[in-house]
C-alpha cells in the first residue's frame, strides 16, 4: 500500500507543474499553515482518517516545524506520513540540508528523496535516511547529477519508512523536520563540489557552557559512533550509535548533568577512527 501511495504522489506533483507559484523551497521552516497543512507543500492528511503530518511547536528555529508521525487509521495497521514539494529552481544545487528530530520505533528510519528535473526529465538525486536523532540533527545529502543540464524544477520527498528503505514503519515513529536550505553549485562539469570524506570537526562554541555542536562528515553509508570520554578515559555519553548515510552531520551535545573539565570525543565509521578535544565550563 505504501509504495503504491508514494507512486501516487510523486505522479500528481508532476502534474501539478504549472501550477507551482515560481520560488526556492517553500516555506523552509514551515511557519506557514493554512488548514491544518504546511503551506506550499502536500501533506497526505485526510481530516475524519487520519492526519499524520501536523504542526509541532518543537522546533529547531523560529515558531513551528512540520511533524511527520506515522498513525493508525480504520482498516490499516498503519498509515505512514508523506511531506512533498514541487517548486521551480534555477541552479544546480550540491546538496539539500535539514534539520531533524526523530523518535524512531522498531529500527525505522526517516527518509528524504531529492529530484531535479529540466524539462520534466530527470537529471539528478539525492537520497538520504536518518534514524534516532534527539535532539535535533543536520542532515547534509549530497544530489548526484547525471545530465550536465540546468534544473528547472525541483522535487522533495519526505516520508518515514521501516528498517530498510520499502520496509513497513510503526506506529509511533515521528519526525520533525525544520529549516530546509540548498548548499553548494555542481558546475557542468561536475568537479565544484569536494569528495565526502571521513572527517570531525573541532565542535563549536569551544569552550562552551552547556551545550556545544559537534559536526562531521562520513564518505558512505555505515554504522556510525560518536561518544564523549572524560579525561580517564571513562565514556560519559554517546552522541551516535547507528547507521548514517554519506554526508556531513551535526550533533548537539549537552553537558549541564557533568563538571567542568577538559573532554574528548571520538568518531569511529568506516574502519577509521579520530578524536578531539574540547573543554566545559561552567
Amino acid at each position: 500500500m505504501k509504495n503504491c501511495f508514494r507512486v501516487l504522489v510523486l505522479t500528481v506533483a508532476i502534474a501539478s507543474w504549472s501550477h507551482v507559484a515560481v520560488a526556492q523551497i517553500p516555506n523552509v521552516g514551515f511557519e506557514q499553515w493554512t488548514s491544518g497543512n504546511p503551506d506550499g507543500w502536500f501533506a497526505n492528511n485526510a481530516p475524519g482518517f487520519a492526519v499524520p503530518v501536523t504542526q509541532s511547536s518543537n522546533r529547531h528555529s523560529g515558531s513551528f516545524s512540520a511533524q511527520a508521525e506515522v498513525v493508525s487509521a480504520p482498516g490499516f495497521p498503519f498509515y505512514p506520513p508523506v511531506l512533498s514539494s514541487v517548486f521551480p529552481v534555477s541552479q544546480r544545487h550540491a546538496n539539500l540540508t535539514f534539520w531533524v528530530e526523530f523518535t524512531s520505533v522498531s529500527g525505522d528510519g526517516a527518509g528524504v528523496a531529492v529530484w531535479l528535473y529540466n524539462n520534466q526529465t530527470q537529471i539528478a538525486l539525492g537520497v538520504g535516511e536518518t534514524f534516532e536523532s534527539n535532539p535535533w540533527e543536520l542532515v547534509t545529502i549530497p544530489i548526484d547529477y547525471f545530465s550536465t543540464e540546468i534544473p528547472d524544477s525541483c522535487y522533495i520527498y519526505f516520508f518515514v519508512t521501516g528498517d530498510s528503505l520499502g520496509g513497513d514503519p510503526h506506529v509511533g515513529s515521528v519526525a520533525r523536520i525544520d529549516d530546509l536550505a540548498f548548499s553548494g553549485v555542481v558546475s557542468v562539469q561536475g568537479t565544484d563540489r569536494e569528495p565526502l570524506a571521513f572527517k570531525l570537526g573541532q565542535n563549536y562554541p569551544n569552550p562552551f557552557n552547556p551545550s556545544t555542536e559537534i559536526g562531521f562528515q562520513i564518505a558512505e553509508f555505515g554504522f556510525v559512533s560518536l561518544k564523549v570520554f572524560d579525561l580517564l578515559g571513562r565514556e560519559v555519553a554517546e552522541l551516535v550509535n547507528n547507521e548514517l548515510y554519506a554526508g556531513e552531520h551535526t550533533i548537539k551535545f549537552d553537558a549541564s548533568n557533568l563538571p567542568s573539565g577538559v573532554y574528548f570525543y571520538r568518531l569511529t565509521a568506516g574502519g577509521q577512527s579520530v578524536s578531539k578535544r574540547m573543554v566545559f565550563l561552567k
